[in-house]
């Protein structure tokens, strides 16, 4: 039905109905359609909320790691960096941001490790920054004279939002459809 000098079409009962009204019906219609989706994608994002989260506190390296890293320099060391031969110790260390580096001196000379100055068969600590991207200590066993010392964070959990729409949205509308499909097979 057409509109022409301002008349409004009419309703299945005679009379004129107003354009808002068509609106708000074809509004509703269209939720008609989506309302039985809605709790299927609802579900599926929430579900992958749930396994974001999880991955969350079980991934990162907060729940993995304790304060407390440990460095040990074998019995031997220094006479092997005088010979030339290589030595096998990690050059860098991954530490929770605050956490500590220990060091243990089992060598029968003094080794210096940042600002610290361990002695033979000796302890020290360093303890990390509370937030920094790392840094480079002074190192008397390595090579390049400098060990790195990587800082690591906990991510915020605002990183699990991303996944959980990426994730969630289409697993709720994939579910939705299987629903739907299996209700007209059956």
């Amino acid at each position: 039905m057409t509109l022409d000098s301002g008349k409004l079409p009419d309703s299945p009962g005679g009379t004129p109905t107003p354009p808002a009204a068509q609106h708000v019906s074809r509004l509703g219609a269209r939720w008609r359609v989506l309302r039985p989706w809605v709790p299927w994608v609802a579900g599926g994002l929430l579900l992958a909320f749930a396994l974001n989260v999880i991955w969350w506190s079980l991934l990162s390296p907060s729940a993995r790691k304790s304060d407390v890293e440990e460095f040990d320099i074998p019995a031997g060391t220094q006479a092997a960096i005088d010979r030339g031969d290589a030595v096998f110790l990690p050059k860098q260390f991954s530490v929770r941001a605050g956490g500590r580096l220990r060091i243990l001196n089992q060598d029968s000379v003094e080794h210096t490790v940042g600002n610290v100055t361990v002695p033979p068969g000796a302890t020290a600590e360093l303890s990390a920054p509370a937030s920094s991207q790392g840094e480079q200590l002074t190192c008397t066993i390595h090579p390049g004279g400098y060990l790195d010392l990587q800082l690591t964070e906990r991510p915020g959990l605002q990183t699990t939002l991303f996944p959980t729409f990426l994730l969630g949205g289409p697993v709720g509308a994939l579910a939705g459809l299987v629903a739907w499909v299996t209700r007209k097979i059956g």
